[in-house]
């Protein structure tokens, strides 16, 4: 029964200094943009004020009526942290089979101890059983409702601290600056949408109680989900009875990246956003869409992961990547040269 390990991740206690998730909720950088966690002088700041002010203005010939103002964020490496040692998604799973080995296939438990201390120690990692790691991960949640993944999502959340830094769980691992450009949109009539390539039922749990905005703006990869009584009937032929529980399979039906974030988008949004926010070569082709033939003034907005310092970057790529971005007309954001703080102040880099 899934319950009794929820049960168990929440006797677990964490001693942390970060900003807790209902503090990180209040970040705010109102209206006109005062924004606290990003340099003075930050020229990619200026660009993003400036480009508001302008589409906002109903005597500007840019302006944007406020329900054709939609941003677009993917989640790990945008928002939060994808150095903590790895994407959120990945270290869920391996936490959940160090925990119950006994819970999860062999070949499950195999993949998982020979791949962990590679990615807890932020080495390379390859072996092609990796292309199955979603499945690999859901099969660790099959059977629970998303009711019960979610509340186990936020409890391993709030209870499991960020590898590599001091004084921060996973679930305060968010870019307090990123927050800020939330709250300014937000308070300048976006609507915000995150599209990330992470599960959706855990994007749901992750962002809940911090980012305020609709469960069904959030857009990731997706799963099989079946009724508890269905067996191997298909969905069109079957008719839930009382009693019967929504329940999480063990595979996925697809994965949210590269074009199927522009499909997901035109499904699910049903128009073009104006302003994208993403960190890898993973949301490209949604920065293209966002920007090429848009009949509103739009731009895309990448985040260089280039701070040793106070976090795990890499410089070499984060400058292959700013160059790539300068070609295609995309404005680069640099975690060394424009924030003053990536978590915040009481959270330092082991």
């Amino acid at each position: 029964m899934k319950r009794v390990f929820i049960a168990a991740l929440m006797t677990m206690t964490v001693m942390v200094q970060a900003e807790s998730r209902e503090e990180l909720a209040k970040i705010a950088a109102g209206r006109y943009g005062q924004f606290n966690y990003w340099r003075e002088g930050s020229q990619v700041l200026d660009n993003l004020k400036h480009y508001v002010c302008e589409v906002t203005d109903e005597k500007s010939e840019k302006y944007i009526p406020k329900a054709d103002r939609i941003a677009v964020f993917d989640m790990d490496g945008t928002l939060l942290s994808e150095t903590t040692p790895h994407y959120s998604g990945w270290i869920l799973w391996l936490d959940y089979v160090r925990q119950w080995p006994d819970k999860v296939s062999k070949e499950n438990k195999s993949l998982a101890d020979d791949v962990r201390d590679n990615i807890y120690q932020r080495k390379p990692v390859k072996d092609s059983r990796l292309n199955k790691q979603a499945d690999y991960q859901n099969e660790c949640f099959e059977g629970m409702t998303p009711e019960e993944y979610h509340n186990y999502v936020r409890q391993w959340m709030d209870n499991t601290l960020a590898t590599g830094m001091n004084n921060m769980t996973m679930g305060e691992s968010f870019y307090l600056p990123m927050l800020e450009v939330i709250s300014y949109l937000t308070t300048n009539d976006f609507t915000i949408y995150i599209v990330s390539g992470a599960d959706r039922g855990l994007v749901r749990a992750t962002i809940d109680g911090v980012i305020k905005i609709p469960m069904s703006h959030c857009i990731g990869s997706d799963i099989v989900m079946k009724a508890s009584m269905q067996g191997d009937a298909p969905d069109n032929n079957h008719t839930i009875k009382a009693g019967e529980r929504v329940e999480r399979g063990g595979k996925a039906t697809s994965s949210n990246v590269s074009f199927t974030k522009i499909k997901n988008i035109v499904e699910e949004i049903g128009q073009k956003p104006v302003l994208a926010f993403g960190n890898s070569t993973g949301d490209y082709a949604m920065f293209r869409y966002v920007t090429d033939n848009n009949p509103y003034p739009s731009a895309a907005f990448c985040l260089l992961c280039d701070d040793t310092e106070r976090d795990y970057g890499n410089t070499k790529t984060a400058e292959w990547m700013k160059n790539y971005c300068i070609e295609n007309g995309w404005h680069t954001v640099s975690m060394h040269d424009d924030w003053k703080t990536i978590y915040g102040y009481g959270v330092t880099k082991k």
